[in-house]
C-alpha cells in the first residue's frame, strides 16, 4: 500500500476523537505516520452523530497552501451540510524546495 493510501486510511481512522462532537465543527488534528507529524483540519456537518455512517472528502492544498488557507478558498462546508459528508484538509510537508507540496517530486 502506498503513504498516499496508507495515511488516508490512517486519517479515516483517527478523524472523530474520542471525546463527545456534534455537528457543524471544525478542529485541527494530528496523526504520526512513519514517524512524521501530519496536521489536517476536519469539518463536521449540521447534525452529526459519531454513530452515522457517512462519506469523507479529502480536499489537497496546492503547492505553498494551508488547510486553513484552503477551506476559505475550496469551502465544502454548505454542501458537506447539504449533502452529509465529513470535509477533510490535509497539510502537505515542507520539501527539500522549501515548497509546502504533495511529494510530487518523488524521495
Amino acid at each position: 500500500m502506498s503513504r498516499f493510501l496508507l495515511l488516508q486510511a490512517i486519517s479515516l481512522a483517527s478523524l472523530i476523537p474520542a471525546a463527545p462532537v456534534y455537528g457543524q465543527q471544525q478542529f485541527s488534528r494530528r496523526i504520526n505516520v512513519d514517524g512524521v507529524n501530519r496536521r489536517y483540519l476536519v469539518y463536521l456537518p449540521v447534525g452529526f452523530e459519531s454513530s452515522e455512517h457517512m462519506p469523507v472528502m479529502f480536499h489537497y492544498h496546492g503547492g505553498d497552501g494551508s488547510p486553513e488557507s484552503e477551506i476559505q478558498y475550496a469551502d465544502y462546508r454548505s454542501l458537506a451540510n447539504q449533502n452529509r459528508f465529513i470535509a477533510v484538509y490535509p497539510a502537505a510537508l515542507v520539501d527539500p524546495d522549501d515548497c509546502t507540496c504533495w511529494n510530487s517530486k518523488g524521495p
